[in-house]
């Protein structure tokens, strides 16, 4: 396929001028708020290293009683389990109550996993805990990049849909040296530290939420 001509951009095999978003006053305030709206997959990103994390940690080991076998299995898959659990929930959150009401609801839920898995007493509350961030990432995640596709300019849909995804891995990082950092704590806050911040990205994305405008997708279809 031919390359398109310069200062434009080719979408569904026709050409289009190009767009420069920080010029346009809409364009730039959609996209920062939308900032917020990639957090999402930071969140899992973040759980996706913590979980390891804690597994180094002899304070962890120790006040869970060093779980092994079937029950550490559990640990490991069960918010891919939640997950799975909320997929039907998935698409008619997001096409019924809207984009941003998904990732509300998502975040919400997210929030009670995160403080019964911050106050755990055993190892099968903690479970439990990890089973409702599940739930409530698959939530949020099935809204968030609807929302992105949805507000961005086509000419910038692939950067937008890239910086989600490398979210991920900024959360992973983060996590990363969170429980590396708390691993000479010698209490139980070298494990409830790591688990309470991964409240942060939510909590974020609830306080800006409602400066994100809906999708118009949504809207045309809700007309």
């Amino acid at each position: 396929m031919d390359r398109p001509t310069k200062g434009t951009f080719r979408l569904a095999g026709r050409e289009f001028p190009e767009v420069t978003w920080y010029k346009d006053p809409g364009l730039r305030k959609a996209y920062i708020c939308l900032m917020f709206v990639v957090l999402t997959s930071a969140t899992n990103g973040f759980d996706g290293s913590m979980v390891n994390g804690l597994q180094s940690l002899e304070v962890w080991q120790e006040h869970f009683n060093y779980p092994k076998g079937s029950l550490l299995g559990l640990f490991a898959c069960i918010m891919s389990v939640g997950s799975l659990v909320a997929l039907p929930v998935v698409p008619y959150t997001a096409d019924i109550l809207g984009r941003r009401w998904g990732i509300i609801i998502g975040c919400l839920i997210m929030l009670l996993g995160v403080a019964l898995q911050g106050i755990s007493i055993n190892f099968r509350m903690f479970i439990a805990a990890r089973f409702f961030l599940g739930f409530g990432v698959a939530i949020a995640h099935g809204a968030s990049p609807l929302l992105i596709t949805e507000l961005v300019h086509p000419q910038h849909r692939a950067i937008f849909t890239t910086i989600y995804n490398i979210t991920w891995y900024a959360g992973s990082i983060i996590a990363a040296w969170v429980t590396y950092g708390t691993n000479n704590i010698d209490n139980n806050w070298s494990w409830r530290i790591p688990s309470i911040l991964q409240a942060a990205p939510s909590l974020i994305q609830l306080t800006f939420i409602f400066f994100v405008p809906e999708s118009p997708r949504f809207l045309i279809s809700k007309a």
